[in-house]
């Protein structure tokens, strides 16, 4: 591990083929995850369609007091991963934060036929290793029980979204 980052990982078993699980979880809104934590700031984007993200793609982050983040794909390996790397933060709330980096992995499940596993990595990179010792008691524990709940509910709503698809 490098110095001055922690790694949260999770993991989800999905009822639906790879290549369907892929698409679904690259084109959702994975910022949500952060959206939803307590303690994030409040930010907005505009992204543009994400069919058109190549490696190299960026755009800005907007917080809400006026300070900006850059989003960029670093990774993009069909059906089987791709990273997402946030940094240069220009807000004060995060000055020990260096970056987050967000890896997804997708794999069939070999003993159930047209089980997906997605696995996720968030790693948080910091400047300081203060900074750093006070994310793991304040803040770990709680963002794994966050990053469970919210690989189950994307789970579930990718096997009910590509489902009702398959309907149609």
């Amino acid at each position: 591990m490098i110095l001055n980052t922690q790694v949260i990982k999770s993991a989800v078993e999905i009822n639906v083929p790879l290549k369907a699980v892929f698409i679904w979880v690259f084109n959702y809104d994975l910022l949500k995850f952060f959206k939803k934590l307590p303690y994030a700031p409040i930010f907005t984007h505009s992204a543009g369609k994400i069919e058109n993200f190549r490696p190299g793609f960026e755009h800005t982050l907007y917080f809400l007091n006026g300070n900006a983040a850059r989003r960029r794909l670093v990774f993009f390996l069909p059906e089987i991963s791709f990273l997402f790397s946030i940094d240069n933060f220009k807000t004060g709330s995060y000055m020990g934060l260096s970056g987050i980096e967000y890896q997804y992995y997708f794999s069939k499940n070999e003993s159930k036929q047209g089980f997906t596993v997605v696995s996720c990595e968030y790693r948080f990179k910091f400047r300081y290793r203060i900074a750093e010792i006070l994310f793991c008691v304040f803040y770990r524990r709680s963002i794994q029980r966050y990053l469970d709940a919210f690989m189950h509910e994307a789970g579930q709503a990718a096997q009910k979204d590509i489902f009702c698809e398959y309907l149609n």
